[in-house]
């Protein structure tokens, strides 16, 4: 009977059913739901994670230069993608965009203000690319429209402040080694993802 129990709950969960991925809802459910496909969608999280770390290791002057571009481009593109349907696949971009960054975090030199706002604005492009919403009400768009707009901006934000924050609390080397390995574990990833997503 155990074994009958167990056949019929692995039936049951392969049996087809309505795909859950790009809810879109006129509520804090919808908003949720962008927010959460922002930061989890691939490449988006390695994409994010490079420019958190890239931005975190050159201290707040960087975060100052990238972080508007960042929020203008991301906000530019959905815009673009609801009214003219301009599309351009963001995979391949946010990749060369995760390995760049990974790169020179693990080269660990200075990154001056204008590649710091031009890396900043090419990643929110790309990043609203990826998480402007279907056509839908405009209270729902509203919704899914914020919801990837603050996901996007706190995993930023709460990213370079970690890195930042540790590196004012530890100043020895060893973290800021740390820091650039991991900035090299980043360009390796998206290097593989890369080569997967042009194969």
């Amino acid at each position: 009977m155990r074994r009958l129990g167990w056949t019929a709950a692995l039936v049951a969960a392969a049996l087809p059913h309505p795909a859950s991925a790009h809810v879109a809802s006129p509520d804090l459910a919808g908003a949720y739901a962008a927010l959460l496909h922002t930061v989890t969608e691939p490449p988006a999280p390695i994409a994010l994670i490079g420019l958190s770390l890239l931005l975190g290791l050159n201290g707040a002057e960087a975060m100052r230069q990238a972080w508007p571009p960042f929020i203008a481009a991301m906000a530019a593109a959905m815009v673009l993608i609801m009214t003219l349907r301009v599309y351009v696949d963001p995979q391949v971009p946010l990749l060369v965009l995760a390995l760049g960054c990974g790169l020179a975090t693990a080269s660990g030199l200075r990154l001056p203000a204008a590649p710091a706002a031009a890396m900043g604005a090419a990643c929110g492009y790309f990043l609203g690319v990826l998480s402007a919403p279907a056509p839908a009400s405009l209270t729902t768009t509203l919704y899914s429209v914020a919801g990837a707009l603050i996901g996007a901006n706190l995993a930023l934000v709460f990213g370079v402040a970690v890195v930042d924050m540790a590196r004012q609390q530890w100043p020895q080397p060893w973290l800021t080694i740390g820091v650039r390995t991991l900035g090299s574990w980043v360009a390796a990833i998206s290097a593989l993802l890369l080569a997967l997503a042009v194969r």
